[in-house]
This record gives C-alpha cells, sequence and structure tokens, in this order.
C-alpha cells in the first residue's frame, strides 16, 4: 500500500455498516502509521512531539486498520497526556467501538462455533493446532468444522512454527480479537467462580484456595518455587 489515495480506500471498507472482519487486511507498520497520521493530523506524518504517542497507538493496534481509524478519530488537539492516559486505559478496557465492530463477526457465528472462539480467546492461543482439536473434541465440540469457519471469517489464522524438527500449524488470533473474547467472558459475571472461562493465575488461584470447584475448561496450574502459576499443555472440560 503507498501513497494516502490507497489508505483511503482501504478505509472505505473500514467504515462500511456491512463491515466483514475478513476484509480487513493487517497493515504494516509504515501503512499503519501514515494511515493513524492521516486520520488524526490530515497528513502523512505524526505531528511533531507526536511520534513516540503514534509509535504506541499503531504497536497496540497491531496493524488493525478499524482500531487505527476508531483511536485516530479522537481530537487532534488532545494532549499528549490524554493520549497516553487513554493508551494505559486500553490495556485494562476494550474500546467500546472497536469491541462492537469486531463482535459483528463473532455474532454471525452458531453456539459451537461462539465457544470454540471464546476458547481459543481465553485458554488455546498460540497453541498447536492439533492440541487445540483434541482439547476441543475432548468437549464435544466439532473442532474441525468449527475451526475452519473460524479461518473463513479471519477470526483466528494458521502460523507456520519450526518445533523439534518438524514445521507445525499454530492457531494465532489478532489480539484485539483476544481481548474482545476475553471481555464477552468478563461481562458474564462480576464473580470469575461464574464465568465459563478463567485464564488469569490469579484468579484460579483464588478458587482453588477457597475450595471452590472449577467446573469449566481451563489450562492446569501449578505452582512454582516463586509461589507463581504455570500454564501446562492440558485442559479440564466445559461443565
Amino acid at each position: 500500500m503507498e501513497g494516502s489515495e490507497d489508505v483511503e480506500k482501504g478505509s472505505e471498507q473500514i467504515n462500511s455498516q456491512n463491515v466483514q472482519i475478513c476484509e480487513v487486511k493487517e497493515l504494516n507498520k509504515h501503512d499503519s502509521l501514515q494511515l493513524l497520521s492521516l486520520t488524526i493530523f490530515g497528513e502523512k506524518h505524526p505531528k511533531i512531539g507526536y511520534e513516540d504517542l503514534s509509535e504506541s497507538v499503531i504497536a497496540y493496534c497491531k496493524g488493525n486498520p478499524l482500531a487505527i481509524k476508531v483511536l485516530g478519530a479522537n481530537p487532534s488537539s488532545r494532549s499528549k497526556e490524554a493520549w497516553d492516559n487513554e493508551l494505559k486505559m486500553l490495556q485494562k478496557i476494550p474500546n467500546r467501538k472497536i469491541f462492537n465492530v469486531l463482535k459483528l463477526s463473532y455474532d454471525d457465528l452458531d453456539c459451537c462455533q461462539k465457544a470454540i472462539f471464546l476458547d481459543i480467546a481465553c485458554l488455546l492461543r498460540e497453541e498447536h493446532k492439533d492440541f487445540v482439536k483434541h482439547v476441543l473434541e475432548a468437549c464435544r465440540f466439532f473442532a474441525t468444522i468449527g475451526i475452519e469457519v473460524l479461518l473463513d471469517k479471519a477470526l483466528i489464522e494458521l502460523k507456520l512454527i519450526w518445533h523439534v524438527n518438524l514445521d507445525v500449524d499454530t492457531i494465532e488470533m489478532h489480539v484485539l480479537l483476544q481481548e474482545m473474547g476475553r471481555e464477552i467472558v468478563n461481562q458474564e459475571s462480576k464473580d470469575p467462580g461464574k464465568r465459563s472461562r478463567l485464564w488469569r493465575a490469579e484468579e484460579i488461584s483464588e478458587l482453588l484456595k477457597n475450595n471452590k470447584v472449577i467446573e469449566f475448561a481451563i489450562p492446569n496450574y501449578n505452582k512454582n518455587a516463586s509461589g507463581k502459576y504455570n500454564k501446562e499443555s492440558s485442559s479440564g472440560n466445559h461443565s
């Protein structure tokens, strides 16, 4: 993608009411910075003094043009301190506009496909594809077709890695989609023990210390010498 015309053409699909996640191509760092600068400042490069903050914004967006357009819609007069504060807030609270648009493709899934998406977002991202299928099949899901549907909708992707002298497919998911999936689970209840999935070691530890039964799919966590919890390559069952 070169020049402002190409970046602006790419943004047209983001503004469409019928936006499909599978149509949004991930941008490289150069194009991400150009799109952000055009959106905020009306020029191809960040305003002087805003270079570092612009870099932080595109680092958070991970090449997602939708996120860049939404965050770039903030007033260009906003202070650097306010920008920095919002970026810190986004680490804990997803942007509502980004969340709502990304959720369109999730809402179009059937109940089994939604469960598979949430399992990957909360627990199985960056795991080997065969391991993911094994876990999902053990939970009585139709893993093969479910994974294919998520791939077709670009909600996940396969990434080839070199492992023990073999090329292995791993399940990858854009960090903003992962945040969206985890936020869906967070909204199930304010009480972590009543949510369908847990992934934070401190929450799992608290439930185990209180002798509460955990009936949903979570990785096993064992305490190490430092008192922290390490994820092992195994999983329980859904209730």
